[in-house]
C-alpha cells in the first residue's frame, strides 16, 4: 500500500509539475534500451516477447531524455498489464517522417504496439484524461497516460491511440527529429 501511495504521488507531481529542462538531441535507441531495462521485472511477470526495430534515420529526437525513457516505461507496462495470462508480443518502431510541404521539420514516429485485449471503443476517448483507468481496484491510478500525452506535448509531439477490443492497442507519438 505505501509503494501504491508512493507511486500515484510521483505521478501526481510528475503530470502537475512538469521538468524545466530543456530538450536536447537524444538517442532513441539508448532510451528505448534504458526503458526496457527497467521493465525487465514487468516484462517478465507478463511472459512478454518485446520486439524494436529504430530505423538509422530515426535515431535522434529533440526530447528531455528521462522523460522520454518515463513514456517508453509507461507504455510498455500498460502494453504487459493488457497482454492475456500466458503472455503475448509487444513491439516498439521507430520510423523516420521525411520533411514535406506540410511538415516544417522532420518527424519520428514511435509506435509501442501490444496484442492485448485492446481498449474498448467507449474507452478511446477517455484514455489520456487523469484519473481514468479501467484497470480494478487497487492496480492503476489513470495518470499513466496522462502523463504520457503531457510529455509528448511538451516536446512539441503528437500522441495518438489505435485499438480494437479483444485485439490489441498501438500508442502512436510523433516527435520532432534532431536534424
Amino acid at each position: 500500500s505505501a509503494n501504491r501511495v508512493l507511486d500515484f504521488t510521483r505521478g501526481l507531481v510528475s503530470y502537475t509539475r512538469p521538468s524545466s529542462r530543456e530538450p536536447v538531441p537524444v538517442s532513441l535507441p539508448g532510451l528505448v534500451a534504458q526503458a526496457v531495462s527497467y521493465c525487465d521485472h514487468v516484462l517478465d511477470a507478463a511472459r512478454a516477447q518485446l520486439t524494436q526495430e529504430i530505423e538509422d534515420d530515426a535515431t535522434v529526437v529533440r526530447a528531455v531524455p528521462q522523460e522520454i525513457v518515463q513514456v517508453i516505461v509507461n507504455l510498455v507496462t500498460n502494453a504487459c498489464h493488457a497482454l492475456p495470462p500466458e503472455g503475448g508480443r509487444i513491439s516498439i518502431r521507430a520510423t523516420a517522417i521525411p520533411k514535406d510541404g506540410l511538415e516544417q521539420v522532420p518527424r519520428v514516429r514511435i509506435v509501442v504496439k501490444d496484442n492485448g485485449h485492446g481498449i474498448a471503443r467507449e474507452h478511446l476517448a477517455h484514455v489520456f484524461t487523469p484519473f481514468f483507468t479501467t484497470k480494478g481496484e487497487g492496480s492503476g491510478t489513470g495518470l499513466g497516460l496522462a502523463i504520457v500525452r503531457s510529455i509528448v506535448e511538451r516536446s512539441a509531439g503528437e500522441i495518438a491511440v489505435e485499438s480494437e477490443d479483444g485485439k490489441g492497442t498501438a500508442i502512436i507519438l510523433t516527435l520532432p527529429a534532431h536534424v
